[in-house]
């Protein structure tokens, strides 16, 4: 067993927790590394203020994939890898409004950019139960569910009661409301015919829930153990959403 920190010293470091003892430094970028996430056993991928998300395997510790890499002075910060398709990471890009989804079948090429906060992202965290749903947070108050589906990905179950909302905080019920617009609903015709094709595409894709927070949301998390519900941090509070 494992663990790995990263480090403002461009380098990730890698823990043999049973042994507690480290077992490899690794210089994973150019620059600052932000986040890791885990893809599989013995297999992450790190987020970096270089531009970079790169894959790392413990069998080869002395390699990496860059599967992408974005224009100049513009870091990445967060980075989420979907465990239950692992074909698609997500990362966000500092004081940016856009979520970039990567399929690491195709690297350097983002498959679609989800675009529909008005300030900037702060937290992302895929859904534990479902190859194709996503949640987003940032500076605009909201929290945003999103279905990747039109992507071409093998989807699982959607999140059970999406019309439902309701969560308990301070009393009163936190509502997770339906979107307009379907996710996928505006997806160009490039983008479609790229999907069917199995090859990255242009989509613009609208969430199919969202909630309205007080304030500026900082951080996510998706339950695990229970898919059904959301907890979001803004200001002083925790709120937990059903959905």
């Amino acid at each position: 067993q494992h663990s790995i920190f990263s480090s403002i010293d461009t380098t990730c470091t890698i823990w043999d927790i049973e042994r507690g003892v480290v077992d490899t430094q690794l210089i994973a970028h150019d620059m600052e590394v932000h986040d890791i996430a885990w893809g599989g056993v013995g297999v992450f991928a790190t987020a970096s203020a270089d531009g970079s998300v790169r894959v790392f395997d413990l069998r080869d510790k002395e390699h990496c994939t860059i599967i992408f890499e974005g224009p100049a002075d513009t870091p990445l910060l967060r980075l989420g890898w979907n465990k239950q398709d692992p074909r698609y990471i997500a990362t966000l890009v500092a004081d940016s409004p856009k979520v970039v989804i990567l399929d690491i079948r195709y690297p350097t090429v983002p498959i679609t950019q989800l675009a529909r906060h008005n300030g900037c992202v702060n937290a992302l965290a895929w859904a534990p139960h479902s190859a194709s749903h996503i949640c987003t947070a940032g500076d605009d108050c909201q929290a945003l569910i999103w279905d990747l589906s039109p992507l071409g990905q093998s989807t699982a179950a959607p999140p059970s009661n999406p019309a439902a909302a309701a969560a308990a905080a301070e009393g009163g019920n936190n509502n997770i409301a339906s979107s307009a617009a379907a996710a996928g609903a505006g997806a160009g015709a490039a983008g479609a015919a790229a999907a069917a094709a199995g090859g990255p595409g242009s989509y613009n894709l609208d969430p199919i829930l969202a909630y309205s927070g007080g304030a500026e949301i900082n951080q996510l998390q998706w339950s695990t153990a229970q898919p059904d519900w959301v907890a979001v941090n803004f200001a002083n509070k925790t709120q937990i959403l059903r959905v």
